[in-house]
């Protein structure tokens, strides 16, 4: 009897102190495929289909393994000019 109590308090102590991570630029937090594409290798091979929390690019961008940015796919072999 004490138990779905303590479960409704417990519920709502720590529902109103989760707060989601904080992402960067164009990136989201979800939870998806570990396997993500990027810049350098776009595609992968027998990827385990489980979901991971964390912060994942948007749709329509690729993370750019030199920096670790999102970046639109587009602009994946754009280099800076300096």
């Amino acid at each position: 009897m004490y138990f779905p109590i303590f479960f409704l308090v417990l519920v709502a102590l720590t529902g109103f102190s989760y707060q989601e991570p904080i992402c960067g630029e164009n990136e989201e937090y979800a939870c998806r495929s570990t396997c993500v594409s990027t810049c350098q290798n776009l595609q992968f091979a027998n990827c385990a289909p489980e979901c991971e929390w964390g912060c994942y690019c948007k749709s329509n961008y690729i993370r750019n393994e030199e920096g670790g940015k999102c970046v639109l796919v587009r602009d994946c072999w754009k280099r800076s000019v300096e």
